[in-house]
């Protein structure tokens, strides 16, 4: 790793729009830039072997662009608009596109999934129906299945094999559909509730799903041998659930409630759950995720303080540190290493808290603006913060070899910035600002 130095923010390109952006997304392979637009069209930008990057086609629809998405192996655009219809273009490696299907609905779509193989693409509608549409051997979209539901669909997702998906609806159920050896789509279970369910993901392995929303309970289902699925665990709190989440090796979830407390649950080898930790705050919690190593978990909470916990030898789990702010803490992550924590405040303030060597966590450095972070996450090594405000600005931070942090570079706007993002090298920033433009920055070291 090379010794941070002072950097500058040299513009590369101006994506423009006539009205509102409504999205911006980097393609996984960092080649392409897909912006969705309220003027009815999303653009996709390419770079070119010599670092610029340049218009390469534009989408149309007939009426606003919601977002637009990329496939996982970067091969296909896919864009949703007001005007009830997703489209799915193939994307050459020039950065053209071709279309290949329009799926229709007859109302709002709400929400847009693709299978980690980037073979299959679930459509969930207002107009209480789901599609599924798969890509055949020549290259070719068909819609394969139509799931009904009784009210709104809220959220559609994949698991990580490809092989099963989930249907959320305003109706209270939950739907688990999984792919026959045939290709066709079977449903395998209902998931009913007592109030709205917004939560449903898969465990890494496949083989489990969590569901929570509105209510009080957390359930846990698991696909057993015959291919049923049976609910194994509820997971009680006393005020809504606003987060559930698997560990990486699918023996653990982390909820995080209203009522002031995250609970951490393992799963044994009889298939039984048992409670490990509660871990309490003093308002709402409004997330708890595990580390990418599985080893700690972060909270974020109203009470304007984060925590982080650490899995000790025994199974127990140890408070580590308590991250305090001046103001609500709206997020907290893991870096991809799991040695470091960025936090993000309506204090105007993001900190980043990093491991020892004696596996203690100490505070490392605090990033100011001058207003609410709206934003705070690490560049793909882990060795950078990306931070957004409301202020206007976005700050870089990098991580120097004696372990401290430093700051590389602020970019300012003109207008107030809705959000930033990091290129997958971490050498490009793509900036997406209230005045319809979105900006490709490269960070550059001063001479």
């Amino acid at each position: 790793m090379s010794e941070c130095k002072t950097f500058k923010a040299v513009t590369k390109a101006i994506i423009d729009h006539d009205y509102s952006v409504t999205s911006t997304r980097i393609s996984p392979d960092g080649s392409h830039i897909v912006t969705a637009s309220c003027d009815n069209t999303a653009k996709i930008y390419s770079q070119k072997t010599n670092g610029s990057w340049v218009e390469k086609a534009i989408i149309s629809h007939d009426s606003f662009v919601y977002f637009a998405i990329f496939s996982p192996d970067s091969c296909h655009v896919v864009t949703a608009g007001r005007d009830s219809q997703v489209k799915i273009h193939d994307l050459k490696a020039d950065g053209s596109c071709v279309h290949k299907l329009t799926i229709f609905h007859n109302a709002t779509i709400s929400t847009v999934d693709i299978s980690p193989d980037s073979r299959h693409l679930v459509v969930g509608s207002w107009d209480h129906t789901a599609k599924i549409c798969s890509q055949n051997d020549d290259g070719s979209w068909e819609e394969k299945l139509t799931i009904l539901h009784d009210h709104r669909l809220f959220l559609v997702t994949f698991s990580a094999d490809g092989r099963h998906l989930v249907t959320v609806s305003m109706d209270k159920k939950v739907k688990i559909y999984g792919q026959k050896t045939d290709g066709s789509w079977e449903e395998e279970a209902t998931i009913s509730h007592k109030d709205c369910i917004y939560l449903a993901s898969f465990s890494n392995d496949s083989r489990l799903v969590v569901t929570a929303g509105s209510g009080k309970e957390v359930k846990i289902h698991s696909q057993k041998a015959d291919g049923q699925w049976e609910k194994e665990v509820i997971i009680l709190h006393d005020e809504w659930v606003y987060s559930a989440n698997f560990s990486g090796d699918s023996r653990r979830v982390v909820t995080a409630s209203g009522d002031g407390t995250a609970k951490i649950f393992r799963r044994k080898d009889n298939g039984s759950w048992e409670k490990e930790a509660t871990i309490f705050h003093d308002c709402c919690v409004k997330s708890a995720i595990f580390s990418p190593d599985d080893c700690h978990v972060v909270t974020a909470s109203d009470d304007k303080t984060a925590k982080i916990f650490s899995l000790k030898d025994d199974e127990s789990w140890e408070k580590k540190l308590t991250i305090c702010h001046d103001g609500a803490v709206t997020s907290a992550i893991f870096s991809p290493d799991s040695s470091h924590v960025v936090t993000a405040s309506k204090d105007g303030k993001a900190k980043i808290c990093g491991q020892k060597a004696d596996g203690s966590w100490v505070e490392k450095t605090t990033i100011s603006h001058e207003s609410v972070v709206k934003s705070a996450s690490f560049s793909a090594d882990g060795c950078q913060v990306l931070t957004t405000s409301e202020d206007g600005t976005a700050k870089v931070y990098g991580l120097r070899k004696n372990g401290s942090w430093v700051e590389k570079v602020t970019i300012y706007s003109k207008s107030p910035l809705k959000s930033a993002t990091f290129s997958v090298d971490g050498h490009h920033l793509v900036t997406n600002s209230y005045d319809s433009k979105v900006r490709i920055i490269k960070l550059q070291k001063n001479k």
